[in-house]
Protein backbone atom coordinates (compact mmCIF):
# COMPACT_ATOMS: atom_id res chain seq x y z
CA UNK A 1 0.00 0.00 0.00
CA UNK A 2 2.06 3.31 -1.17
CA UNK A 3 1.46 6.90 0.74
CA UNK A 4 -0.69 8.98 -0.35
CA UNK A 5 0.62 12.53 0.37
CA UNK A 6 -3.02 13.76 -0.06
CA UNK A 7 -5.10 11.20 1.00
CA UNK A 8 -8.34 12.06 -1.31
CA UNK A 9 -9.77 8.96 -1.54
CA UNK A 10 -9.95 8.59 2.12
CA UNK A 11 -9.48 11.70 4.51
CA UNK A 12 -9.11 15.14 3.65
CA UNK A 13 -9.99 18.34 5.76
CA UNK A 14 -8.77 21.37 6.04
CA UNK A 15 -9.42 23.77 8.22
CA UNK A 16 -8.83 27.48 8.11
CA UNK A 17 -8.63 30.43 10.18
CA UNK A 18 -8.38 34.07 9.00
CA UNK A 19 -7.21 33.04 5.80
CA UNK A 20 -7.70 35.69 3.70
CA UNK A 21 -11.19 36.18 3.01
CA UNK A 22 -12.26 33.10 5.30
CA UNK A 23 -13.11 33.56 8.95
CA UNK A 24 -13.49 30.12 10.02
CA UNK A 25 -13.72 27.04 7.35
CA UNK A 26 -13.32 23.18 7.42
CA UNK A 27 -13.68 21.47 4.49
CA UNK A 28 -13.89 17.74 4.17
CA UNK A 29 -13.15 16.70 0.40
CA UNK A 30 -14.57 14.02 -1.53
CA UNK A 31 -14.50 12.61 -4.94
CA UNK A 32 -16.97 15.15 -6.21
CA UNK A 33 -16.35 19.08 -3.73
CA UNK A 34 -18.37 21.84 -5.41
CA UNK A 35 -17.51 25.38 -3.95
CA UNK A 36 -20.34 27.83 -4.40
CA UNK A 37 -21.05 31.70 -3.17
CA UNK A 38 -20.80 34.99 -3.63
CA UNK A 39 -17.52 36.80 -5.40
CA UNK A 40 -14.64 37.26 -3.06
CA UNK A 41 -15.83 34.81 -0.02
CA UNK A 42 -12.89 32.38 -0.78
CA UNK A 43 -13.76 29.86 -3.34
CA UNK A 44 -10.25 30.24 -5.13
CA UNK A 45 -8.28 30.89 -2.10
CA UNK A 46 -9.47 27.28 -0.76
CA UNK A 47 -8.47 25.90 -4.14
CA UNK A 48 -5.17 28.11 -4.34
CA UNK A 49 -4.20 26.59 -0.64
CA UNK A 50 -4.64 22.82 -1.69
CA UNK A 51 -2.78 23.29 -4.71
CA UNK A 52 -0.35 25.02 -2.27
CA UNK A 53 0.06 22.33 0.02
CA UNK A 54 0.93 19.99 -2.23
CA UNK A 55 3.21 21.75 -4.42
CA UNK A 56 5.25 22.78 -1.35
CA UNK A 57 4.92 19.01 -0.25
CA UNK A 58 5.94 16.88 -3.38
CA UNK A 59 6.80 19.75 -6.20
CA UNK A 60 4.71 20.71 -8.93
CA UNK A 61 3.33 17.58 -10.61
CA UNK A 62 5.94 17.69 -13.29
CA UNK A 63 6.03 13.89 -13.44
CA UNK A 64 9.17 13.47 -11.78
CA UNK A 65 10.38 12.52 -8.62
CA UNK A 66 12.12 15.49 -6.21
CA UNK A 67 16.09 14.90 -5.86
CA UNK A 68 15.52 14.56 -2.22
CA UNK A 69 13.36 11.60 -1.95
CA UNK A 70 15.63 9.86 -4.12
CA UNK A 71 18.68 10.64 -2.23
CA UNK A 72 17.41 9.53 1.09
CA UNK A 73 20.03 10.48 4.10
CA UNK A 74 17.84 10.01 7.58
CA UNK A 75 19.79 7.16 8.52
CA UNK A 76 22.32 8.23 10.96
CA UNK A 77 25.77 6.79 10.68
CA UNK A 78 25.94 5.50 14.06
CA UNK A 79 22.30 3.69 12.91
CA UNK A 80 23.90 3.08 9.44
CA UNK A 81 26.50 1.24 11.63
CA UNK A 82 24.77 -0.78 13.99
CA UNK A 83 22.47 -2.34 10.95
CA UNK A 84 25.53 -3.22 9.47
CA UNK A 85 26.97 -4.72 12.87
CA UNK A 86 23.58 -7.00 12.41
CA UNK A 87 23.62 -7.72 9.14
CA UNK A 88 27.49 -9.23 9.39
CA UNK A 89 26.44 -11.82 12.32
CA UNK A 90 23.78 -12.62 10.32
CA UNK A 91 25.65 -13.35 7.21
CA UNK A 92 28.22 -15.47 9.83
CA UNK A 93 25.55 -17.11 10.90
CA UNK A 94 24.22 -18.33 8.09
CA UNK A 95 27.73 -19.25 6.16
CA UNK A 96 28.15 -21.69 9.91
CA UNK A 97 24.05 -22.54 8.68
CA UNK A 98 22.91 -21.81 12.47
CA UNK A 99 20.95 -19.15 13.94
CA UNK A 100 20.27 -17.32 10.56
CA UNK A 101 16.40 -17.02 11.47
CA UNK A 102 17.31 -15.95 15.18
CA UNK A 103 19.42 -13.33 13.32
CA UNK A 104 16.94 -12.20 11.14
CA UNK A 105 14.13 -11.47 14.59
CA UNK A 106 16.79 -9.47 16.05
CA UNK A 107 17.36 -7.37 13.16
CA UNK A 108 13.29 -6.71 12.94
CA UNK A 109 13.48 -6.04 16.24
CA UNK A 110 16.39 -3.52 16.23
CA UNK A 111 14.74 -1.99 13.08
CA UNK A 112 11.60 -1.85 15.51
CA UNK A 113 12.63 -0.24 18.24
CA UNK A 114 15.29 1.81 17.36
CA UNK A 115 15.50 2.62 13.40
CA UNK A 116 11.90 3.01 11.95
CA UNK A 117 11.41 5.51 15.81
CA UNK A 118 14.50 7.48 14.38
CA UNK A 119 13.77 7.44 10.66
CA UNK A 120 10.25 8.76 11.37
CA UNK A 121 11.84 11.66 13.83
CA UNK A 122 14.01 12.84 11.40
CA UNK A 123 11.84 12.01 8.24
CA UNK A 124 8.39 14.57 10.52
CA UNK A 125 11.23 17.39 11.27
CA UNK A 126 13.02 17.23 7.59
CA UNK A 127 9.10 17.53 6.05
CA UNK A 128 8.12 20.26 8.45
CA UNK A 129 11.08 22.27 8.08
CA UNK A 130 10.53 21.94 4.22
CA UNK A 131 6.49 22.79 4.55
CA UNK A 132 7.87 25.67 6.67
CA UNK A 133 10.06 27.00 3.92
CA UNK A 134 7.80 26.98 1.61
CA UNK A 135 4.78 28.90 3.85
CA UNK A 136 7.61 31.86 4.16
CA UNK A 137 8.40 31.79 0.72
CA UNK A 138 6.19 30.45 -1.72
CA UNK A 139 3.09 30.45 -0.09
CA UNK A 140 2.02 34.14 -0.14
CA UNK A 141 2.99 33.77 -4.44
CA UNK A 142 -0.13 31.79 -5.01
CA UNK A 143 -2.72 34.53 -4.09
CA UNK A 144 -0.46 37.53 -5.68
CA UNK A 145 1.61 38.54 -2.38
CA UNK A 146 5.24 39.27 -1.21
CA UNK A 147 4.53 38.39 2.41
CA UNK A 148 2.45 36.42 4.27
CA UNK A 149 0.83 39.00 6.20
CA UNK A 150 -1.25 39.58 2.73
CA UNK A 151 -2.53 36.18 3.35
CA UNK A 152 -3.83 36.75 6.93
CA UNK A 153 -7.53 38.30 7.36
CA UNK A 154 -7.69 42.09 7.83
CA UNK A 155 -8.30 42.94 11.20
CA UNK A 156 -6.50 39.74 12.34
CA UNK A 157 -3.27 38.94 13.87
CA UNK A 158 -2.41 35.33 12.63
CA UNK A 159 -4.00 32.71 10.50
CA UNK A 160 -4.13 28.91 11.02
CA UNK A 161 -4.02 25.85 8.98
CA UNK A 162 -4.97 22.59 9.91
CA UNK A 163 -4.69 19.33 7.71
CA UNK A 164 -6.17 15.92 8.38
CA UNK A 165 -5.56 13.59 6.29
CA UNK A 166 -4.86 9.37 6.50
CA UNK A 167 -0.87 9.82 5.81
CA UNK A 168 -0.07 13.87 6.49
CA UNK A 169 -1.28 15.94 9.58
CA UNK A 170 -0.26 19.09 10.85
CA UNK A 171 -1.57 22.65 12.59
CA UNK A 172 0.40 25.90 11.88
CA UNK A 173 -0.19 28.95 12.81
CA UNK A 174 1.06 32.21 11.01
CA UNK A 175 1.58 35.23 12.03
CA UNK A 176 1.49 38.23 10.09
CA UNK A 177 5.09 39.79 11.17
CA UNK A 178 6.14 36.09 8.98
CA UNK A 179 6.51 33.54 11.95
CA UNK A 180 5.93 30.52 11.44
CA UNK A 181 4.59 27.63 14.41
CA UNK A 182 3.78 24.33 14.20
CA UNK A 183 1.43 23.27 17.42
CA UNK A 184 1.71 19.46 15.34
CA UNK A 185 2.88 17.70 12.61
CA UNK A 186 3.50 13.72 11.81
CA UNK A 187 3.69 11.91 8.19
CA UNK A 188 2.96 8.49 8.67
CA UNK A 189 5.47 6.09 7.22
CA UNK A 190 3.92 2.89 8.75
CA UNK A 191 3.02 1.93 5.64
CA UNK A 192 6.78 1.52 4.05
CA UNK A 193 8.16 -0.07 7.43
CA UNK A 194 5.41 -2.76 6.97
CA UNK A 195 6.81 -3.07 3.56
CA UNK A 196 10.38 -2.79 4.46
CA UNK A 197 9.80 -5.97 7.36
CA UNK A 198 7.91 -7.58 4.67
CA UNK A 199 10.74 -7.71 2.58
CA UNK A 200 12.98 -9.28 5.60
CA UNK A 201 10.77 -11.54 6.76
CA UNK A 202 10.63 -13.13 3.12
CA UNK A 203 14.51 -12.94 2.81
CA UNK A 204 14.29 -11.46 -0.84
CA UNK A 205 14.90 -8.10 -2.63
CA UNK A 206 12.05 -6.08 -4.84
CA UNK A 207 12.88 -7.46 -8.46
CA UNK A 208 14.62 -11.25 -7.62
CA UNK A 209 12.61 -13.91 -6.33
CA UNK A 210 16.15 -15.78 -5.20
CA UNK A 211 18.32 -13.23 -4.12
CA UNK A 212 18.92 -12.93 -0.17
CA UNK A 213 18.19 -9.87 1.10
CA UNK A 214 21.83 -9.37 3.09
CA UNK A 215 23.10 -9.02 -0.44
CA UNK A 216 22.44 -5.34 -0.50
CA UNK A 217 23.32 -3.59 2.54
CA UNK A 218 20.17 -2.98 4.24
CA UNK A 219 20.03 0.83 4.64
CA UNK A 220 20.19 0.90 1.16
CA UNK A 221 17.11 -0.73 0.85
CA UNK A 222 15.61 1.25 3.29
CA UNK A 223 16.13 4.37 1.02
CA UNK A 224 14.60 2.52 -1.60
CA UNK A 225 11.41 1.60 -0.16
CA UNK A 226 10.98 5.29 1.36
CA UNK A 227 11.80 6.91 -2.26
CA UNK A 228 9.53 4.43 -3.83
CA UNK A 229 6.60 4.36 -1.92
CA UNK A 230 7.27 8.31 -1.84
CA UNK A 231 7.44 8.54 -5.27
CA UNK A 232 4.64 6.92 -6.59
CA UNK A 233 2.35 9.65 -6.04
CA UNK A 234 4.02 11.26 -8.35
CA UNK A 235 4.20 8.60 -11.39
CA UNK A 236 1.79 8.48 -13.93
CA UNK A 237 -1.36 7.36 -12.57
CA UNK A 238 -0.48 8.05 -9.49
CA UNK A 239 -2.40 11.18 -7.47
CA UNK A 240 -1.34 13.97 -8.91
CA UNK A 241 -3.08 17.19 -8.95
CA UNK A 242 -3.89 19.43 -11.50
CA UNK A 243 -5.28 23.24 -11.17
CA UNK A 244 -6.69 24.59 -14.30
CA UNK A 245 -7.14 28.50 -13.64
CA UNK A 246 -10.45 30.67 -14.21
CA UNK A 247 -7.88 32.89 -16.65
CA UNK A 248 -7.53 29.94 -18.68
CA UNK A 249 -9.08 31.00 -21.69
CA UNK A 250 -6.93 34.26 -22.39
CA UNK A 251 -3.98 32.08 -21.49
CA UNK A 252 -4.67 29.51 -23.78
CA UNK A 253 -5.20 31.81 -26.84
CA UNK A 254 -2.34 33.75 -25.92
CA UNK A 255 0.43 30.85 -25.45
CA UNK A 256 2.01 31.01 -28.89
CA UNK A 257 2.60 34.75 -28.29
CA UNK A 258 3.42 34.12 -24.70
CA UNK A 259 6.29 31.65 -25.11
CA UNK A 260 7.81 33.04 -28.44
CA UNK A 261 8.09 36.45 -26.79
CA UNK A 262 9.92 34.13 -23.61
CA UNK A 263 12.36 32.27 -26.18
CA UNK A 264 13.44 35.46 -28.11
CA UNK A 265 13.89 37.37 -25.09
CA UNK A 266 15.34 35.45 -22.54
CA UNK A 267 19.00 35.93 -23.71
CA UNK A 268 18.62 39.59 -23.61
CA UNK A 269 16.58 39.84 -19.86
CA UNK A 270 20.32 41.25 -18.25
CA UNK A 271 21.52 42.72 -20.88
CA UNK A 272 18.36 45.39 -21.45
CA UNK A 273 17.29 45.29 -17.91
CA UNK A 274 14.26 43.49 -18.40
CA UNK A 275 12.01 42.14 -15.70
CA UNK A 276 8.90 39.79 -16.48
CA UNK A 277 5.64 40.23 -14.15
CA UNK A 278 5.99 37.72 -11.80
CA UNK A 279 3.74 34.62 -12.46
CA UNK A 280 1.50 32.44 -9.47
CA UNK A 281 3.27 29.06 -9.59
CA UNK A 282 -0.68 28.13 -10.34
CA UNK A 283 -0.76 30.03 -13.51
CA UNK A 284 2.93 29.11 -14.24
CA UNK A 285 2.34 25.59 -14.04
CA UNK A 286 -0.28 25.78 -16.29
CA UNK A 287 1.43 27.56 -18.92
CA UNK A 288 4.54 25.09 -18.45
CA UNK A 289 1.91 22.00 -19.04
CA UNK A 290 0.50 23.89 -22.33
CA UNK A 291 3.90 24.20 -23.70
CA UNK A 292 5.13 20.58 -22.82
CA UNK A 293 2.08 19.27 -24.73
CA UNK A 294 3.60 19.29 -28.28
CA UNK A 295 6.38 17.81 -27.11
CA UNK A 296 4.30 15.16 -25.66
CA UNK A 297 2.17 14.40 -28.66
CA UNK A 298 5.73 14.16 -30.69
CA UNK A 299 7.09 11.44 -28.37
CA UNK A 300 3.42 9.58 -28.72
CA UNK A 301 3.87 9.42 -32.72
CA UNK A 302 7.12 8.07 -32.10
CA UNK A 303 6.58 5.48 -29.77
CA UNK A 304 3.28 5.25 -31.88
CA UNK A 305 1.70 4.79 -28.84
CA UNK A 306 -0.76 7.59 -26.51
CA UNK A 307 -2.84 7.51 -23.74
CA UNK A 308 -5.15 5.43 -24.52
CA UNK A 309 -7.32 5.46 -21.48
CA UNK A 310 -10.64 5.96 -20.36
CA UNK A 311 -10.19 9.42 -19.39
CA UNK A 312 -8.89 10.45 -22.62
CA UNK A 313 -12.28 8.77 -23.97
CA UNK A 314 -14.12 11.06 -21.76
CA UNK A 315 -12.27 14.08 -23.33
CA UNK A 316 -13.35 13.01 -26.98
CA UNK A 317 -16.69 13.09 -25.73
CA UNK A 318 -16.19 16.22 -24.10
CA UNK A 319 -15.22 18.13 -27.63
CA UNK A 320 -17.80 16.46 -29.31
CA UNK A 321 -20.43 17.07 -26.62
CA UNK A 322 -19.82 20.69 -25.90
CA UNK A 323 -17.93 22.72 -28.87
CA UNK A 324 -18.71 19.98 -31.77
CA UNK A 325 -15.47 19.58 -33.21
CA UNK A 326 -11.93 18.69 -32.13
CA UNK A 327 -9.01 20.29 -30.26
CA UNK A 328 -5.57 19.53 -32.17
CA UNK A 329 -2.09 20.19 -31.88
CA UNK A 330 -0.44 21.46 -35.13
CA UNK A 331 3.40 21.88 -35.17
CA UNK A 332 4.33 25.49 -36.78
CA UNK A 333 7.78 25.47 -36.83
CA UNK A 334 10.35 22.90 -35.19
CA UNK A 335 10.24 24.90 -32.35
CA UNK A 336 6.50 25.88 -31.61
CA UNK A 337 3.45 24.39 -32.02
CA UNK A 338 -0.04 26.17 -32.33
CA UNK A 339 -3.56 24.92 -30.70
CA UNK A 340 -6.32 24.46 -33.21
CA UNK A 341 -10.22 23.78 -33.51
CA UNK A 342 -11.09 21.46 -36.35
CA UNK A 343 -14.87 21.55 -37.63
CA UNK A 344 -16.27 19.20 -40.21
CA UNK A 345 -12.75 20.17 -41.84
CA UNK A 346 -12.22 23.51 -41.56
CA UNK A 347 -9.36 24.58 -39.44
CA UNK A 348 -8.86 27.54 -37.69
CA UNK A 349 -6.28 28.98 -34.43
CA UNK A 350 -7.73 29.16 -30.84
CA UNK A 351 -7.38 32.43 -31.53
CA UNK A 352 -10.03 32.91 -33.94
CA UNK A 353 -12.42 30.01 -32.16
CA UNK A 354 -15.39 30.94 -30.07
CA UNK A 355 -14.27 31.94 -26.29
CA UNK A 356 -16.32 28.70 -25.11
CA UNK A 357 -13.60 26.62 -27.45
CA UNK A 358 -10.73 28.40 -25.42
CA UNK A 359 -12.88 27.40 -22.25
CA UNK A 360 -13.16 23.95 -23.31
CA UNK A 361 -9.58 23.11 -24.38
CA UNK A 362 -7.50 23.24 -21.36
CA UNK A 363 -9.82 20.78 -20.09
CA UNK A 364 -9.80 18.53 -22.89
CA UNK A 365 -5.94 18.81 -23.21
CA UNK A 366 -4.92 18.08 -19.75
CA UNK A 367 -7.80 14.92 -20.09
CA UNK A 368 -6.06 13.65 -23.39
CA UNK A 369 -2.30 14.49 -21.63
CA UNK A 370 -1.97 14.41 -18.37
CA UNK A 371 -5.21 13.45 -16.30
CA UNK A 372 -5.22 9.88 -15.38
CA UNK A 373 -7.53 7.82 -12.14
CA UNK A 374 -6.73 8.62 -8.54
CA UNK A 375 -5.21 12.16 -9.80
CA UNK A 376 -7.15 15.24 -8.35
CA UNK A 377 -8.18 17.79 -10.72
CA UNK A 378 -9.39 21.49 -9.79
CA UNK A 379 -11.02 23.42 -12.32
CA UNK A 380 -12.08 27.44 -11.74
CA UNK A 381 -15.19 28.12 -13.29
CA UNK A 382 -15.56 25.28 -15.48
CA UNK A 383 -18.87 26.47 -16.99
CA UNK A 384 -17.43 30.19 -18.38
CA UNK A 385 -18.28 31.36 -21.86
CA UNK A 386 -20.67 28.59 -22.16
CA UNK A 387 -24.26 28.05 -23.39
CA UNK A 388 -26.69 26.53 -20.85
CA UNK A 389 -26.99 23.65 -23.15
CA UNK A 390 -23.65 23.10 -23.18
CA UNK A 391 -22.96 23.31 -19.44
CA UNK A 392 -25.67 20.63 -19.03
CA UNK A 393 -23.16 18.08 -21.34
CA UNK A 394 -20.97 19.24 -19.40
CA UNK A 395 -22.30 17.98 -16.16
CA UNK A 396 -22.51 15.04 -17.30
CA UNK A 397 -18.60 14.94 -18.66
CA UNK A 398 -17.79 15.47 -14.84
CA UNK A 399 -19.46 12.77 -13.21
CA UNK A 400 -18.15 10.36 -15.82
CA UNK A 401 -14.90 11.94 -14.69
CA UNK A 402 -16.03 11.45 -10.83
CA UNK A 403 -16.74 7.49 -11.63
CA UNK A 404 -13.95 6.42 -13.33
CA UNK A 405 -11.51 7.25 -10.78
CA UNK A 406 -10.94 11.28 -11.02
CA UNK A 407 -10.93 13.14 -8.27
CA UNK A 408 -12.60 16.88 -8.84
CA UNK A 409 -12.42 20.36 -6.95
CA UNK A 410 -14.41 23.04 -8.63
CA UNK A 411 -15.66 26.41 -7.97
CA UNK A 412 -18.69 27.51 -9.98
CA UNK A 413 -21.48 30.37 -10.27
CA UNK A 414 -23.75 28.72 -12.33
CA UNK A 415 -27.43 27.36 -11.55
CA UNK A 416 -27.39 25.18 -14.54
CA UNK A 417 -24.32 23.28 -13.54
CA UNK A 418 -25.13 22.56 -9.89
CA UNK A 419 -29.06 21.54 -11.16
CA UNK A 420 -27.60 19.33 -13.33
CA UNK A 421 -25.42 17.64 -11.60
CA UNK A 422 -28.06 17.67 -8.73
CA UNK A 423 -30.38 15.40 -11.06
CA UNK A 424 -27.32 13.23 -11.71
CA UNK A 425 -27.58 12.32 -8.15
CA UNK A 426 -31.00 11.89 -8.43
CA UNK A 427 -30.74 9.42 -11.01
CA UNK A 428 -28.52 7.02 -9.60
CA UNK A 429 -31.62 6.45 -7.48
CA UNK A 430 -33.81 5.90 -10.09
CA UNK A 431 -34.28 2.49 -12.15
CA UNK A 432 -32.02 2.69 -14.96
CA UNK A 433 -35.16 1.76 -17.63
CA UNK A 434 -36.44 5.00 -16.04
CA UNK A 435 -33.00 7.04 -16.79
CA UNK A 436 -32.05 6.27 -19.41
CA UNK A 437 -35.18 7.61 -21.23
CA UNK A 438 -33.55 10.77 -20.31
CA UNK A 439 -30.32 10.07 -21.89
CA UNK A 440 -28.66 9.51 -18.87
CA UNK A 441 -25.95 6.97 -18.78
CA UNK A 442 -24.89 4.69 -15.98
CA UNK A 443 -21.85 6.21 -16.21
CA UNK A 444 -23.50 9.33 -15.56
CA UNK A 445 -25.19 8.70 -12.40
CA UNK A 446 -23.62 10.27 -9.45
CA UNK A 447 -24.09 8.07 -6.02
CA UNK A 448 -24.74 11.38 -3.74
CA UNK A 449 -21.81 9.27 -1.16
CA UNK A 450 -18.96 10.61 -3.68
CA UNK A 451 -20.03 14.50 -3.58
CA UNK A 452 -20.27 17.17 -1.32
CA UNK A 453 -21.19 20.96 -1.99
CA UNK A 454 -19.75 24.41 0.07
CA UNK A 455 -21.41 26.87 0.43
CA UNK A 456 -19.01 30.21 0.91
CA UNK A 457 -20.99 32.83 3.12
CA UNK A 458 -20.40 36.09 4.51
CA UNK A 459 -22.85 36.83 7.76
CA UNK A 460 -20.84 39.77 8.95
CA UNK A 461 -17.35 39.69 9.20
CA UNK A 462 -14.85 37.30 7.26
CA UNK A 463 -16.67 34.19 5.32
CA UNK A 464 -17.85 31.02 7.19
CA UNK A 465 -18.33 27.72 5.17
CA UNK A 466 -21.58 25.49 5.10
CA UNK A 467 -21.65 21.81 4.19
CA UNK A 468 -24.40 20.83 1.85
CA UNK A 469 -24.41 17.15 1.57
CA UNK A 470 -26.52 15.62 -1.45
CA UNK A 471 -29.40 13.50 -0.46
CA UNK A 472 -31.21 10.91 -2.96
CA UNK A 473 -33.99 13.52 -3.96
CA UNK A 474 -30.23 15.75 -4.99
CA UNK A 475 -28.39 19.35 -3.88
CA UNK A 476 -30.96 21.58 -1.60
CA UNK A 477 -29.44 24.55 -2.16
CA UNK A 478 -31.33 27.94 -2.36
CA UNK A 479 -28.49 30.54 -2.92
CA UNK A 480 -29.42 30.68 -6.69
CA UNK A 481 -33.07 30.37 -6.12
CA UNK A 482 -33.10 33.46 -4.20
CA UNK A 483 -31.78 35.14 -6.39
CA UNK A 484 -34.09 33.98 -9.20
CA UNK A 485 -36.87 34.77 -6.96
CA UNK A 486 -35.99 38.62 -6.71
CA UNK A 487 -35.61 38.98 -10.25
CA UNK A 488 -38.83 37.17 -10.84
CA UNK A 489 -40.70 39.44 -8.05
CA UNK A 490 -38.40 42.38 -9.79
CA UNK A 491 -40.06 41.45 -13.02
CA UNK A 492 -43.78 41.36 -11.70
CA UNK A 493 -43.69 44.61 -10.07
CA UNK A 494 -42.12 46.16 -13.40
CA UNK A 495 -44.80 45.05 -15.44
CA UNK A 496 -47.71 45.96 -12.61
CA UNK A 497 -45.60 49.45 -13.23
CA UNK A 498 -45.96 49.33 -16.72
CA UNK A 499 -49.39 48.47 -16.99
CA UNK A 500 -50.48 51.38 -14.53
Amino acid sequence: MAINLLAMADKFILSMENFGPIRKSELSLRPLTIFIGKNNTGKSYSTLLIKAIYDMIVGPAMGHVPDEYLTFRFLTLRQIEELQRIEEQIIEKESMRKGAEKGNLELMQFLKNNAFPKIQEEFNNYLKKKLSNGIKKELPRFFGGTTLGQIIQWGADYARIILTTDSLNFDVKISKNGDVEFSSFSFNLQPVFDRILQRLQNNRTRGSSRKPFHTVPLYIVIAEELAGELAEPLSPGGKQLYYLPASRAGVMQSHRVLAATLVAGAPFLTIRGMSLPPLSPANSEFISKLLQIPDLQRRFRAHKAGKEDEISKIADKLEKDTIGGRIMVKEVQPQHADFVYVDNGHEISILQAASSVGEISPLVLFLRYYVSKKDLLIIEEPEAHLHPAAIRELAKILARLVNAGVHIILTTHSDYLLSKLSNLIVASKVQRNKRTKLDIDDKEALDPEKCTVYLFKQPDEGTLTEEVRPSQEGISITEFNTISEEIYDENVYLSYALDR
